[in-house]
Order: C-alpha cells, then sequence, then structure tokens
C-alpha cells in the first residue's frame, strides 16, 4: 500500500490471512501517524533552538583572537629556530605521496600479469588409478 507513505504487508498464501494482515496494517497507521507527528514536533523545537543559538555572539571572540594572534607568533618563532617551512613540510608529503602512488601502480601491475605455471607444463603427470 502507497500514498503519502508506504506501508508494507507480507503476504502469504492463504487469503482470508492476507485480508487480517492488511487490516493489521491499515490499523496500525494511526500509531505510526503520531509517532511521525511527534517527531516532527521535536525536530521543529530543535530547529527553532539551533537558529536562536546561531544569533548568539560568540562570548569568547575576543580570547580566541587573542590565542590566535600569539600561536601565528609563537609559529613564525618556531620556524625561524631552523624547524621545517610548511612549505617545505608540504613539499615532503607531496614527494612521499608520488612515491606511494608509484607502490600502487607496480603492485597492481605484478597482479595483472599472468600467474606462472608451477612444475614444467610440458611433463606428463603420472597418475594411476586404482579400484
Amino acid at each position: 500500500m502507497q500514498g503519502d507513505m508506504s506501508h508494507w504487508v507480507a503476504l502469504g498464501s492463504d487469503i482470508h490471512g492476507n485480508i487480517q494482515r492488511i487490516d493489521n496494517a491499515l490499523s496500525g497507521i494511526t500509531e505510526r501517524l503520531n509517532g511521525v507527528k511527534t517527531s516532527l514536533e521535536n525536530y521543529e523545537s530543535q530547529l527553532k533552538a539551533a537558529q536562536e543559538e546561531v544569533l548568539k555572539p560568540f562570548p569568547q571572540e575576543e580570547e580566541l583572537k587573542e590565542k590566535s594572534a600569539r600561536l601565528t607568533e609563537l609559529n613564525a618563532d618556531l620556524n625561524m629556530d631552523g624547524h621545517r617551512s610548511q612549505q617545505q613540510e608540504t613539499e615532503k608529503t607531496d614527494a612521499d605521496d608520488r612515491v606511494a602512488k608509484q607502490a600502487r601502480i607496480s603492485i597492481l601491475a605484478r597482479l595483472q600479469q599472468p600467474c606462472p605455471l608451477r612444475g614444467n607444463p610440458t611433463q606428463k603427470q603420472n597418475y594411476r588409478e586404482e579400484r
């Protein structure tokens, strides 16, 4: 049965049993409708609360700006001490990615090669059948 919602009923071979199953599914629609309405009300209240929360100002905004500025200063000081810069780290990561990709390609090439046969294919096997 299908309208705005789908309602599944497992049908069997008995006609009277199928009618009973359909009746049970129809009687359960009101319960499902009430559950869906409750969920909808819950979601609407959560949406309203989230919209109100978004409009509120961030209370630690000034502190965040100060700490971000201090972090930038500290990162600049650390880079002056001879540690790798962010650009060097990016280049190293890119090189590692290229090596990993080449390794994947070589493994794929090996997988696509035919398997070597075991033993000598021209040599006949001696099998003996016993009864």
